[in-house]
C-alpha cells in the first residue's frame, strides 16, 4: 500500500480481496505510524498489512478511490 498520513481517506473493505463495490466505509486517517494506522473513529489497522487489529469484522483499509466513494453514495441512497 502507498504510505499513508493524517488526512488520507481510505476505504474499509470486508477483505483483502474485496472488489469496491464491497467497501463498507470511507474514513479518514487521523495516525500513520510505521506499525498502525487509526482512522476517525478510532479503528486501528496493522500498517504492513491493512487488516484491523481488533476485530475481523473491521476488514482490511487501502487507499479511498472515487469507485469507493461512488459506491458508497449508491449504498447510501
Amino acid at each position: 500500500m502507498k504510505l499513508l498520513k493524517s488526512g488520507d481517506e481510505v476505504a474499509v473493505l470486508p477483505d483483502s480481496g474485496a472488489l469496491p463495490k464491497d467497501v463498507l466505509d470511507i474514513a479518514v486517517v487521523v495516525y500513520a505510524g510505521p506499525t498502525l494506522i487509526e482512522v476517525s473513529d478510532g479503528r486501528i489497522f496493522f500498517a504492513n498489512d491493512d487488516r484491523s487489529l481488533h476485530d475481523p469484522n473491521d476488514g482490511y483499509i487501502v487507499p479511498a478511490t472515487d469507485e469507493h466513494r461512488s459506491a458508497m453514495m449508491v449504498k447510501a441512497q
